[in-house]
């Protein structure tokens, strides 16, 4: 038997883009499932300003700030629910 809070769970399915050179700035795409108002993002440790929201999509403005360090960062999503997404990552190279 499955349980409903699993089928309920926020999901990440892909960021677009999903790898940025060093420094770049703009905006990037979270699509899934489960997201609600005022559903936040956390890449690694900062929150970056959600632009656009719906039930399966986030946009949020990103920084040079955020782009400053290269390597493979995670992203995930969380609920005003308390939910939590899976976490997909996010290259800087």
């Amino acid at each position: 038997m499955t349980s409903n809070l699993a089928a309920l769970a926020p999901t990440i399915q892909s960021i677009s883009p999903h790898k940025v050179p060093l420094g770049w700035e703009g905006i990037v795409k979270i699509h899934g499932s489960g997201f609600d108002r005022g559903s936040i993002v956390k890449f690694n440790d900062a929150t970056p300003e959600v632009i656009d929201q719906s039930a399966e999509l986030l946009a949020v403005e990103i920084h040079p700030d955020l782009t400053a360090n290269r390597g493979r960062h995670k992203v995930v999503v969380h609920t005003t629910e308390g939910g939590m997404t899976n976490e997909v990552e996010f290259i800087i190279s």
